[in-house]
């Protein structure tokens, strides 16, 4: 999937009083869950969010989704 044209990417910078927290969404509509002709079709998502500053994880997280994501979408529909 990581050499798949279709992943979108945005990327959210938040100022959370201590730190500015870089949250990047990467995500993927109608990806077929399973291989077969007959899989069931997702959206994809992984966030990250690191310190902007050091870099440092702060948090990672991947999951399927039946809602359609856009830019506009994917930031209320993970959250």
């Amino acid at each position: 999937m990581a050499a798949n044209d279709d992943i979108e990417q945005l990327a959210v910078h938040r100022w959370t009083g201590r730190f500015t927290e870089i949250a990047t969404y990467r995500y993927i509509n109608d990806l077929p869950l399973r291989g077969g002709e007959h899989a069931l079709m997702v959206n994809w998502c992984e966030i990250t969010i690191t310190n902007g500053k050091t870099d440092e994880l702060l948090y990672y997280n991947t999951f399927v989704t039946n809602h359609h994501l856009t830019n506009e979408t994917v930031v209320p529909i993970t959250k």
